[in-house]
């Protein structure tokens, strides 16, 4: 995880802590009991919306992960009918080689502009 995905939970802290203090300090017995609830109202929002946060993050990855789980089962497919189609020249292993390859490069450009995203 990265910590810009806890800045919306940290901000919410820092501003229930703040209502703690004056909740402790003010000698208002109102207020005293007004402060606090108010700042574990924060807190638990600052949670709730953290956690939102984080959902959709992980949402993007794991669809991110399902298309690369697509595109290994199609070059899988791909593998195994150009093993079948050079079944009898007797050299399979350059099929093989060549879809790993391309699934290499696939895979370095997509860290490129995953790298440049952020």
């Amino acid at each position: 995880m990265y910590w810009r995905d806890f800045i919306t939970l940290i901000y919410f802290l820092v501003t229930a802590v703040i209502l703690g203090i004056v909740g402790w300090v003010t000698l208002s017995p109102v207020i005293k009991w007004f402060a606090p609830v108010i700042a574990l109202g924060l807190i638990s929002t600052g949670l709730g919306i953290n956690g939102l946060i984080i959902s959709g993050h992980i949402g993007k990855k794991m669809t991110q992960m399902d298309a690369t789980l697509t595109r290994l089962e199609d070059l899988q497919k791909e593998i195994q009918k150009e093993q079948h189609k050079k079944e009898s020249s007797g050299a399979p292993i350059v099929a093989s080689l060549q879809a790993m390859s391309q699934y290499y490069f696939d895979y370095i450009a997509n860290q490129e502009r995953t790298n440049e995203e952020h």
